[in-house]
């Protein structure tokens, strides 16, 4: 995902890659206590994360006035009907469906980045 990112050098993107859902949690209240919130521009979140649901997380984003604006962007293999309800009730920007091949997978990838990060129609909080 850093190197999609990256690949273009109209800018320089910092990636935060975090598999496990305790060290997201953890990474997130970090960012709150040291104040810098505003480094974040976009969050893309898996609900089935190891040994912290995703949702719970993003509770924890959604439910804390220093990080309620952020984007965050569900990016699942779960295409369970209740999972995307819940990830929307709980304030979710977007759901999108994780491809299984890796040509889908770099694809959608791009597409994320060209549509959030590249775009000049997406006006992003950091970005005031």
């Amino acid at each position: 995902m850093n190197n999609i990112f990256n690949e273009s050098k109209k800018e320089n993107y910092n990636l935060k890659l975090i598999d496990n859902g305790v060290e997201a949690e953890a990474y997130v209240k970090k960012i709150i206590k040291d104040k810098i919130v505003n480094s974040l521009d976009l969050i893309i979140l898996d609900v089935k994360l190891l040994e912290l649901d995703g949702n719970q997380l993003l509770t924890l984003l959604k439910t804390n006035e220093d990080t309620m604006e952020i984007p965050v962007l569900i990016f699942s293999s779960s295409n369970l009907k209740q999972d995307i309800i819940n990830s929307y009730r709980l304030q979710a920007n977007c759901c999108l469906s994780k491809p299984v091949a890796l040509k889908d997978y770099v694809n959608t990838i791009r597409s994320i980045k060209n549509f959030w990060m590249d775009s000049e129609i997406v006006c992003l909080p950091s970005k005031f």
